[in-house]
């Protein structure tokens, strides 16, 4: 009897850490889809091509190209969406869980 208590209370702990994020890395991809379309696609394109009506004539970055994904870490991606970089404004709306999320759907985009 003791065994099960400690597993039901050990499993209810693990879903609790998972239901609010708990030892999770990263971001949610699927909550970052909406969040790109809606702060992104403008410039970067709804599938990441750097084709978005704003981003042609700046020519933003193509985030489906797999150099880019070598070249940049989560957090080096998190801080330019963060900071904004050459020609790409800051996000000051978006908080750190958001940033995370919008940098796990940018790595689905990669081709």
């Amino acid at each position: 009897m003791k065994a099960t208590l400690g597993l039901a209370t050990m499993a209810m702990v693990a879903a609790s850490m998972l239901a609010v994020g708990c030892g999770k890395k990263g971001g949610n991809a699927q909550n970052g889809a909406s969040l790109y379309q809606a702060h992104c696609a403008s410039c970067h394109g709804t599938s990441g091509l750097g084709d978005g009506p704003a981003g042609v004539p700046l020519g933003a970055t193509n985030l489906t190209d797999p150099a880019m994904h070598a070249r940049l870490t989560d957090e080096q991606m998190a801080e330019r969406i963060r900071k904004g970089g050459t020609k790409m404004p800051p996000n000051p709306a978006l908080d750190d869980r958001q940033i995370a999320d919008v940098v796990a759907h940018v790595r689905t985009l990669r081709r």
